[in-house]
């Protein structure tokens, strides 16, 4: 099991606490790196979840759990302000300056502790569940199934581009953000790392597709098998 268990702790003399117990397969160091990349942003004045503790990482039993402030705030609007939104915290993520402190590698999507890293551990979790599945497929299938394979296999996962700290999985079902009276907040670092910039912004341009239902992606890009509009300049492109 891959599951992250959340709990709200409502304290006594206290505002609440968020605590995120990991599964038993991520190892407690990933926690620590969300700890850094959390005091980092910290500093930054960056809106994020704040640590509610110097010492904000435990342990419970064989998980790794990590203890931070509760964000008070209610969903982000309907599309488009809810994508404005989700740009502009992305935009001011990726402008932030290097520090070795929030220097792990990120983007992939957290979901699975055995493939945390870079988007291209996303391709390879895909890689490896077709494989596993590939003598299943029907001969009716075959040829479809390949090509697929094929597509993950050749898929651009954005290394040589332009890279800044990613927040790795900002677009959710819910969102991994609140609206608060000072504005969005971004919450769930568990992706979180250095990578390529157009991989966040990649996600987030499907994302106002999958919502709004146009019938077909923007064209053109595809970065870690993922479509998006095609990229420009300095915000992390390949031209």
């Amino acid at each position: 099991m891959h599951k992250t268990y959340v709990f709200r702790i409502d304290r006594r003399g206290g505002d609440p606490w968020v605590a995120r117990a990991f599964p038993p397969a991520r190892p407690r160091r990933g926690v620590e790196g969300d700890a850094a990349i959390l005091r980092f942003l910290e500093r930054h004045n960056y809106p994020a979840e704040r640590l509610a503790a110097d010492d904000a990482v435990s342990d419970l039993e064989d998980s790794a759990v990590l203890v931070t402030r509760w964000v008070a705030g209610v969903p982000l609007p309907d599309p488009p302000h809810k994508f404005a939104m989700l740009g502009d915290l992305l935009g001011r993520l990726h402008a932030l300056p290097f520090d070795e402190s929030a220097g792990r590698p990120g983007g992939a999507s957290g979901e699975d502790p055995s493939r945390e890293g870079t988007p291209r551990q996303d391709l390879l979790a895909a890689l490896s569940f077709l494989d596993a599945v590939h003598t299943r497929v029907a001969p009716a299938d075959r040829e479809r199934f390949e090509r697929l394979r094929h597509q993950v296999r050749s898929a651009d996962d954005g290394h040589g581009l332009p890279e800044g700290l990613l927040h790795g999985n900002l677009l959710g079902a819910p969102d991994h953000a609140v609206l608060t009276g000072d504005g969005p907040v971004a919450i769930n670092w568990k992706a979180s790392g250095r990578g390529p910039r157009l991989a966040d912004l990649a996600y987030l341009i499907w994302g106002t597709w999958h919502t709004t239902g146009t019938g077909s992606p923007p064209p053109r890009t595809r970065i870690a098998g993922t479509s998006s509009s095609p990229p420009t300049n300095s915000t992390g492109s390949r031209r």
